[in-house]
């Protein structure tokens, strides 16, 4: 009986065993010798003797496999099968019998039996059993496999209906010899509006399908459609539809040519996908963007204007207080005048000064500040600007110190631009720096990596280089309060002000470090901060040498 067993069976026996019999024979010597006969082939066999004990055993755990005798002590066999495959129609199916007749044959087949076997003689019986239990299997298995196969392409094209649903995209297929439509989806009738009747597939021609073509769209929607340039396999093309209502829709189709051995386009397919609402967002975008330029240049010309209408009575303010310090005209008589008039020319002087910050901010985000680079010695420049910020910082009673090379560095710069980035930072740190603690500038030349787009007329592989070079690296660090890493993005927008110890008192607008931020870039350099809270802040400035 080994020898009856085929490839196929021993390789679903190695992926099955051991394979689960259900016998149901009340005859139970003739149930041994089946066993005895199927159990070394790789079946694990459990008998019941009734059509009850098999209904049972089915409902609490079914066998792949039923063989059933023709005559059961309270059932015919017939009957059991056919209650057993009403229950699971996948189920096999096996009916032995040893009265053999015409009309039980037909019987069983018309219950549906995978297969149909005598008892008798018994020798032919179990020569030939495992060969028909083996054919059953495998033809379970070849249609388990094409159910599963079924199941797969349902999904898949549940899923691909879903998407297509989901995405609004139209579907169609073209013959480009006749020029004539093969295929319209539903999603495609339903973007312009047609009904499946109004479409008559192999008679509807280019000339019916652009009725729908808005007039300013039909010769591009013609130049650019349906491959007439002979030379593409591809076209994308934009144009607008008038729907039935007199709305107009932005549609956006792609389509995809097919050529014969010859080279010559047989058929196309394509889609079609309402683009309207990404159309209407786009303009809205652009009205938007439009209305914020607008906004943003009559902000700049209003900063402008009253930056000219402020300096104009604040240039008075200070050359009448002047006057009246340096008691030109005579003595002003009681000592409070004196001061009264310092106090005006004081405050006349820090209004200026926030105005002139002001407007630098709002030249800046205009693209409009004025670099004017001359050859520059650094290590000067920075003591300038210290001794110019020495009273600040003396009267926050900070220890302070320059560390510079012994050589000069050169620079290319606007000198009044770095003095005003070094005032500005050397200010700060007095401001946020306790007392008794202190503030250092060093000046030293560092390699910088920086990455350069190139013109569009360079291989696109060679656009994006990185180079290295040397630039004049000054960095500013104090002793202050420090701040948290989520603050530092912050500080570099323009009004924004940060302190973090209420018994510190605030100056200005929070504008000194995006003026400084907004001239170190036009001088195409870096400005980069480290700063801890409690630990103090460092401002690195990198400038190309």
């Amino acid at each position: 009986m080994a020898d009856l067993v085929s490839p196929e069976w021993q390789k679903l026996c190695a992926t099955q065993l051991p394979i689960p019999v259900l016998y149901v024979d009340d005859d139970t010597s003739f149930v041994e010798e089946v066993k005895e006969a199927l159990e070394p082939l790789g079946y694990k066999i459990t008998s019941v003797p009734s059509a009850k004990d098999a209904s049972e055993f089915q409902s609490l755990s079914p066998a792949f496999l039923v063989i059933v005798n023709h005559t059961l002590p309270d059932s015919p066999g017939i009957d059991l099968i056919k209650r057993l495959l009403a229950l699971s129609p996948q189920l096999q199916t096996v009916f032995i019998t040893s009265q053999e007749t015409e009309y039980q044959a037909a019987e069983a087949l018309r219950a549906g039996v995978t297969c149909y076997i005598n008892k008798d003689p018994k020798v032919v019986f179990f020569d030939v059993l495992p060969a028909i239990l083996e054919r059953t299997l495998l033809r379970a298995e070849t249609a388990k496999r094409q159910q599963e196969l079924e199941t797969e392409v349902r999904q898949s094209q549940l899923r691909l209906s879903q998407a297509v649903t989901l995405s609004e995209l139209g579907f169609w297929e073209w013959d480009e010899k006749r020029n004539t439509a093969l295929y319209y989806s539903p999603e495609l009738l339903k973007i312009y509006e047609m009904d499946a009747s109004q479409v008559e597939l192999g008679s509807w021609t280019a000339n019916k399908d652009l009725k729908h073509l808005h007039p300013e769209d039909y010769e591009n929607y013609r130049y650019k459609s349906h491959f007439h340039d002979g030379i593409s396999d591809r076209f994308d093309v934009e144009f607008r539809i008038i729907k039935k209502d007199g709305s107009i829709a932005h549609l956006r189709e792609i389509g995809q040519a097919i050529r014969n051995d010859k080279g010559n386009i047989i058929r196309s397919y394509g889609t079609v996908q309402d683009i309207t609402q990404i159309k209407t967002t786009e303009q809205t975008l652009q009205l938007a963007l439009s209305e914020a330029e607008k906004a943003n240049r009559t902000k700049a010309s209003f900063l402008a204007t009253m930056s000219h209408e402020l300096r104009t009575p604040l240039n008075a303010i200070l050359g009448f207080s002047e006057i009246l310090t340096g008691e030109h005209f005579g003595p002003l008589g009681s000592e409070k005048y004196m001061h009264y008039a310092q106090d005006i020319h004081n405050s006349g002087s820090h209004l200026l000064n926030l105005i002139s910050s002001i407007l630098e901010v709002s030249s800046a985000e205009a693209g409009q500040l004025e670099i004017k680079k001359e050859r520059l010695q650094l290590c000067q420049l920075i003591k300038d600007c210290f001794e110019e910020a020495a009273p600040t910082l003396t009267k926050a009673e900070i220890y302070t110190e320059i560390l510079t090379p012994k050589n000069t560095t050169i620079i290319n710069a606007d000198a009044r631009a770095l003095r005003q980035i070094l005032f500005n930072l050397l200010t700060n740190a007095a401001k946020f720096t306790p007392k008794n603690g202190t503030v250092t500038i060093t000046l030293d030349e560092v390699a910088v990596e920086q990455t350069h787009q190139s013109s569009e007329n360079v291989p696109e592989q060679d656009r994006q280089k990185a180079t290295i070079q040397k630039h004049a690296h000054i960095s500013i660090a104090d002793s202050g309060i420090g701040m948290d890493q989520t603050d530092l993005s912050k500080l570099q927008q323009p009004f924004t002000r940060m302190n973090t110890d209420p018994h510190l008192s605030q100056e200005g607008m929070g504008l000194g470090l995006a003026i400084v931020k907004s001239l170190i870039e036009a001088h195409n350099g870096i400005m980069e901060i480290e700063s801890y809270p409690e630990q103090g802040t460092t401002v690195h400035l990198y400038l190309p040498l």
